[in-house]
């Protein structure tokens, strides 16, 4: 058989392949830069399978080899099972919840912006906030969110501009803008309900689909019950990207809360 068709010759020229299409998304493609980062590591992954195969065809006796190659592939297979479980989960907890109306408070939270212009997945989450306060005129919204990379002014600031420009009162809109993470967004607009003084308030959380699962699973550790709003994720190169950080990120959620 040819050598480019052996096993070491695919996994040597799938890791040329994704090591190319990473570094290009990395500098051409901002937005999805994550993607770029996946790319990366799965081509690390298939250098070294192919680094483990060659290292055997060159010392078959090496008893150390063959031991690194088959823990490699049973700890490869080991997180691809995780892997496609905690994406089938994400998916699968993406949606509206079924009681999600007439909450006391919104939590609208923030994503990036374009200097201080929303992107497009902020604008989504945006324009299901309108629609939300529309319906139910007694919701107070909280917009949380800080100034992060790239921003000339916090998310919170932003999207309480594009509220009040839609039709949204200034009275029913408090800003949250210290927060840079989901946990401390969520923390810090659970602080500033609870100085409402409402008994038992009804709390509902807006965010994109991908993200609802995290949301879901921080409130509970927080010790909130929530209710979630889900606001489509634009374009599907986007909903791809972040549905894949998502299992990154709930490994770090899991693992932030596990050492606090």
């Amino acid at each position: 058989m040819h050598p480019l068709f052996q096993k070491r010759g695919i996994f040597f020229f799938t890791a040329l392949f994704l090591a190319f299409c990473g570094i290009c998304t990395l500098l051409f493609a901002r937005p999805i830069r994550f993607l770029g980062l996946f790319m990366i590591l799965l081509s690390a992954a298939a250098a070294t399978f192919w680094l483990l195969i060659r290292l055997g065809e060159l010392y078959p006796a090496k008893k150390i080899v063959k031991l690194s190659r088959k823990i490699l592939e049973i700890g490869f297979i080991i997180w691809l099972i995780s892997f496609i479980i905690v994406e089938i989960i994400v998916a699968a907890d993406s949606g509206t919840s079924a009681d999600s109306k007439d909450a006391d408070f919104l939590i609208v939270l923030g994503a990036g912006l374009n200097g201080s212009v929303p992107s497009a997945s902020l604008v989504s989450r945006l324009e299901v906030a309108i629609q939300y306060l529309g319906d139910n005129p007694d919701t107070i919204a909280i917009v949380s969110g800080s100034m992060g990379p790239g921003e000339t002014t916090t998310e919170a600031e932003a999207m309480y501009l594009w509220l009040i420009q839609h039709g949204i009162s200034p009275s029913r809109i408090v800003k949250e803008p210290e927060a840079h993470d989901t946990i401390r967004n969520l923390r810090y607009s659970f602080d500033i309900i609870d100085s409402f003084g409402v008994q038992n308030p009804k709390i509902a959380v807006l965010s994109n689909d991908f993200h609802l699962c995290r949301v879901r699973l921080i409130s509970h550790l927080e010790g909130h019950k929530i209710f979630t709003v889900s606001a489509p994720t634009p374009y599907l190169y986007l909903r791809v990207t972040y549905q894949i950080r998502e299992y990154f990120s709930l490994l770090k959620v899991w693992l932030t809360y596990l050492f606090i």
